[in-house]
Formats: structure tokens, C-alpha cells, sequence
């Protein structure tokens, strides 16, 4: 899971608020409340779902909330972290509860569609969420693509992982294939200039599970400091 830092709310979203809170009172789905377009008469104009799921895309550089996967405006939804049936009309407007996930249709195998209705007002306390300052330090990644709580007794991240399916077969085999360069590198030269890579955006993009794979690069960086250390040491002692 990558941190997502939100930032304000799209002008759209605020200047229409009243209006939407009016359409889902009588429609009851989101999704028509925010369809209508951000301006009536332009023929070309966004509408208010699409102006709201572009914002969340960019702030999380084109990665889904939850999976990490590669997501654009044709291959993602608008996911309230907080589900609708389970949070207020003020939080179902919220948007600091509204992520973009994959996929764009149903796909109730992992993610965001097997998500579903979880969490219960009563079972936040054990959702991780991509909010959460601390998301990135909650999961560990294992080289064969396996996903699990950084530290065993954490509920939460455990609980998380299971409810999303972070561990689908089609998430663990994609993870392990991204995985598989790193651990080809054995040079510490090599690793250093594959973090700074990560680290960079290309076309406000991140690299597709970017968490795990700094997190590998820099638990190899730190095992070969530790072996050359070790190295320098015996050469001294040998001398």
C-alpha cells in the first residue's frame, strides 16, 4: 500500500455540494448525484465524478489505493474507503474518503469490488487505510510476491490484507514477476541507482507496487553494507 496524501477537495465537488446532497437524498446513488456535468451548456464539459476520480488519479500517481496496480480514467472507479452504506451523508461526501481504485467494472475477486461493504462503523479500527500516515510500514513483501503484515500480531494489517485479497493469485504472480530485477541486481552500485529511479515520477507516474519494491531495494542495499562491512573487518583482522 502507497500513502496517499490528499489534498483540497476539487472546486467542482465543493461549489455543488448542496446540490449533490439534494440528488442522493432522492436518487440514493452516488454515482447519479455526481454524473451531472461541471458546466450544463458545454457539450464537452467533465462531470463531477470524472473531475473527482482525475484529482485522486494524479494524487496518487496513477496507482490504485489498495493494490498498487496501474490505473487510468478507463480502467478505475471512485471507492469510498469508509463504504457508503456504512458512513454518513457527510462522509459519503467527503473527499478525503474517496480513492480511485481498479478495476473499472465488477471484478469481486480482490481489490475495491471484494472490499465491498467492509468496514463495519465498528471495524475501522482494523482497516489499514492508504490514508493512514503509517500504511507503508504495516506490510512486509516476500519475494514470491506474497503480501503480510510487517508485524505479526498487527490485527489490522492482517485483517486488511485478507479482506482486499492482497494475496489473489493474479496480484501475487504480477507482484513477483515486478519483483524478479531486483533480485537479479548483486551490485550495491546497481541497487542505489534502482532506488533513485523508483523514487522518481515519470509523467506524474510511480512505478506499479512501488512500496514493496523500495522496500526490497533498500533490505538489499542494507544486506550488502552489512557484508562489506563484515568484509572489511576480516580483512583487517587478517592483516
Amino acid at each position: 500500500m502507497k500513502h496517499i496524501a490528499k489534498g483540497n477537495e476539487p472546486v467542482e465537488l465543493a461549489q455543488r455540494r448542496g446540490e449533490i446532497k439534494g440528488l442522493l437524498k432522492l436518487k440514493g446513488d452516488w454515482y447519479q448525484a455526481l454524473g451531472s456535468k461541471v458546466d450544463p451548456d458545454g457539450p464537452e464539459s467533465p462531470s463531477v465524478v470524472e473531475v473527482v476520480k482525475r484529482q485522486c488519479i494524479s494524487e496518487q500517481k496513477h496507482l490504485c489505493a489498495y493494490t498498487m496496480m496501474r490505473i487510468e480514467m478507463e480502467t478505475s472507479h471512485l471507492e469510498h474507503m469508509f463504504p457508503q452504506s456504512q458512513c454518513s451523508m457527510e462522509e459519503s461526501i467527503d473527499y478525503k474518503n474517496i480513492v480511485a481504485c481498479f478495476p473499472h467494472s465488477d471484478n469481486p475477486q480482490f481489490g475495491a469490488m471484494k472490499k465491498a461493504d467492509w468496514p463495519a462503523k465498528d471495524q475501522r479500527h482494523l482497516f489499514v487505510k492508504p490514508t493512514d500516515a503509517n500504511c507503508e510500514s504495516r506490510f512486509a513483501f516476500m519475494k514470491d510476491g506474497k503480501i503480510e503484515p510487517a508485524q505479526q500480531d498487527d490485527e489490522a494489517a492482517l485483517e486488511t490484507i485478507a479482506r482486499i485479497n492482497l494475496n489473489h493469485p493474479t496480484l501475487k504472480k504480477h507482484r513477483a514477476d515486478e519483483f524478479k530485477s531486483l533480485f537479479k541486481l548483486d551490485k550495491l552500485e546497481a541497487l542505489l541507482n534502482r532506488k533513485r529511479q523508483l523514487t522518481e515520477q515519470r509523467n506524474g507516474k510511480l512505478e506499479e507496487y512501488i512500496t514493496g519494491k523500495l522496500t526490497i531495494t533498500s533490505e538489499r542495499i542494507d544486506a550488502l553494507k552489512r557484508r562489506r562491512k563484515f568484509a572489511r573487518q576480516q580483512s583487517r583482522n587478517n592483516q
